[in-house]
Order: C-alpha cells, then sequence, then structure tokens
C-alpha cells in the first residue's frame, strides 16, 4: 500500500510540477528546445538530474560496497569530469549551429553526408532506447518489490507517468521535473547520510568501512587500487567521459540554453519602437521585462 501511495504522490508531483509552471508546446522548436530560453544554471541542473540515472544509484553503491576507495573515485570523478568537458563542446557547436534541435543535425549539417547522418541518427536512436528501457527496468523492479505488484504493470505505469508530462509542454517539462527531482535526491540523500551517521555511531563507522566489505581497497595506488584501475577504472572513466557527447539528452539541453543577455538586448532593441528608449538612449525596463526575454 505505501508503494502505490508514494507512486501515486509522485504522478500528481511530476503532473502538478509540469501544468503549474510550463504552458503548453505550440510548435516543433518550442517542444523539442524550449524555445531556447532556458538559463544556463536551470540547464545544467537539468543534466545533473538528466545523469543521475539507474546505473548511477545502483553501481556506484556496489562499487563502494565491493571495492572501496578505488571503486567510488573511479565512478565519481569521471562522472563530474565529463560534464566539465562537455561545456566547451557544447557551446562551440551551439555558436556554429544555433538553431539546432539535434546531434544529427548538426552533423549533417556540417558534412552534409547521408552516412554520417545515418550513423548518427542508429547511435542516438539505440541509446535512447537502451536508456530508456534501462530506467524502466530499475524503476519497475523497484515498485513491484515495495507494492507487491507485477513487474510489467509498474514499468507501464511509469513510462505512462513520463509520456503525461513530457507530452504536455515537451522539454520544458522534462526540464521541470529534473529540478524538482534534483531537489528530492539531495534532501532525500541528506536525510539518508545523517540517519544512518546516526545508527551506524557516526564518522568513525564510516570511516572504518571505506575499504570495502573486505577492508582491502583503502588505497588508489595499492596492489588492490591498481587492479581496480584496470579492471573497472580505465573502462568506466572512457565511457563516462565520452558518453554525454553522444546523449541527445544533453546536446537537446544544449541547443535550448538561451544567448546571454547583452545579445538578446542588442536584438530587441533593433526592432523596439521610440517609445521603448529613455532620453539616453537606453531600453526602459518595462519594456525589457516585457519583451525582451
Amino acid at each position: 500500500m505505501l508503494g502505490i501511495i508514494i507512486l501515486a504522490a509522485y504522478a500528481a508531483l511530476m503532473i502538478g510540477v509540469t501544468l503549474i509552471f510550463t504552458r503548453r508546446a505550440t510548435n516543433a522548436e518550442s517542444f523539442h528546445v524550449a524555445d531556447r530560453r532556458i538559463g544556463s544554471a536551470v540547464a545544467a541542473m537539468s543534466i545533473a538530474a538528466t545523469w543521475i540515472w539507474a546505473p548511477s544509484l545502483f553501481t556506484s553503491s556496489e562499487m563502494a560496497y565491493t571495492r572501496g576507495i578505488p571503486g567510488m573515485f573511479w565512478f565519481t570523478v569521471p562522472n563530474v569530469l565529463c560534464l566539465i568537458l562537455f561545456i566547451p563542446f557544447a557551446r562551440k557547436i551551439r555558436e556554429q549551429y544555433p538553431e539546432g534541435i539535434t546531434l544529427t543535425g548538426y552533423m549533417n549539417e556540417r558534412y552534409h553526408s547521408g552516412k554520417v547522418k545515418g550513423i548518427y541518427s542508429f547511435q542516438l536512436g539505440a541509446l535512447s532506447v537502451l536508456s530508456t528501457a534501462v530506467q524502466l527496468l530499475a524503476g519497475g523492479k523497484t515498485l513491484a518489490l515495495l507494492t507487491g505488484l507485477p513487474f510489467w504493470s509498474m514499468t507501464l505505469a511509469l513510462a505512462a507517468i513520463a509520456y503525461s508530462y513530457s507530452r504536455f509542454s515537451g522539454l520544458k517539462a522534462a526540464i521541470a521535473t529534473d529540478i524538482v527531482q534534483l531537489g528530492i535526491i539531495l534532501l532525500g540523500g541528506g536525510l539518508l547520510v545523517t540517519l544512518s551517521l546516526h545508527m551506524t555511531g557516526g564518522i568513525d563507522t564510516v570511516r572504518a568501512g571505506l575499504g570495502s566489505i573486505s577492508g582491502e581497497y583503502t588505497s588508489l595506488t595499492s596492489a588492490s587500487g591498481i587492479e581496480v584501475l584496470l579492471g573497472y577504472g580505465l573502462p568506466m572513466a572512457i565511457g563516462l567521459i565520452s558518453g554525454p557527447f553522444g546523449d541527445q539528452c544533453f546536446w537537446q539541453r544544449a541547443f535550448a540554453v538561451r544567448k546571454d543577455r547583452q545579445s538578446i538586448l542588442r536584438r530587441c532593441a533593433s526592432f523596439c519602437p521610440r517609445s521603448a528608449f529613455h532620453g539616453n538612449g537606453r531600453l526602459s525596463r518595462r519594456w525589457r521585462w516585457l519583451h525582451c526575454k
């Protein structure tokens, strides 16, 4: 019963946030890239929430439990590094293809090759299908354990919830719900850490457990640490650092970020009437608020 209540509350929250904070998409640009009016900070939070998916939760926990400090390091550091490295590439491609929506579109515009477009279309499509399947598999399995209901019904319920709010306003709905989900993750994580410290005896107990359940993995440079590096760290780092560059979720948000404020004001000023300006030639604050967004 508790699981059903949690699922219903989650569905109501996500749909409610969408209806309250977004408007129905009226065209393709509005649906796919939110009219290109998303702030950089909001886009960054949305990307962070999107990057915290099922493998992030389960793999990080497993590696910390079984491989201690090296396991945590080789999962956490590449995850953060990939987001930092993505920023300059995203900025450059956005400058070259300001009206873009997908990475496939950019590659087609850049190389004018059907083969290149086909390769990227297949890669992005396959990744989207597989990552969605993983999300639904993990979520459906978790909810099935909580509610006692069939796995397939919980999987379909999660898919229906995501579809219902995404269908309304597209990327705007995805970003709005991402922000709420990130807040839930941070708040829930903070509460769990606090509760865990209280129940296990404090920070000393945590330090004692950093070497994994076996206590062997306490250093990155020890024999066991090198073993984790070669068997897990390097493959994981390569996969994670390259991940965002082939993920449409990242590129869609990059194409949705609004241009800097000054360029918006300059563009706005080019079609403003004379009445919009002060005597000193500057745009009035009221006009900027109403029209230059």
